[in-house]
């Protein structure tokens, strides 16, 4: 999996930030104690496969009051993806993105995913 943009409404400290991946290239993230740097991290994880705990979930709210909301876009042998996920209503949205443009051809899942309660799908 390659990573290509991750866009974080609101996570912990993080707000409005937007990082975009330099393609087949390593990408390092530099900077200050207490900067965002792990937020960044768990935003992704989280994304990708919920909180863990009632606990997780808290502190990742965010600070500023933003939109409790994560996107990531990737790409795999099969194709681009975008994985967007709402944190307060625990709505997960993934959708396959068209080679060369951020536009969703289909969804391949729109639902309530939550790793400690029931999936319900709603494509």
């Amino acid at each position: 999996m390659r990573l290509e943009r991750v866009t974080i409404e609101g996570f912990g400290p993080l707000a409005g930030f937007e990082a975009l991946m330099e393609p087949k290239r390593l990408n390092l993230f530099i900077g200050p104690n207490e900067s965002g740097k792990s937020s960044f991290a768990s935003a992704i994880v989280s994304t990708l496969f919920g909180c863990v705990s009632p606990e997780q979930e808290e502190r990742t709210r965010p600070w500023s009051g933003a939109k409790h909301r994560v996107a990531v876009t990737f790409s795999v042998t099969s194709g681009r993806f975008r994985v967007t996920r709402e944190f307060s209503t625990h709505l997960v949205s993934v959708e396959r993105l068209a080679a060369n443009s951020d536009a969703a051809e289909s969804n391949v899942f729109r639902g309530v995913a939550n790793p400690r309660r029931e999936t319900r799908c709603r494509v």
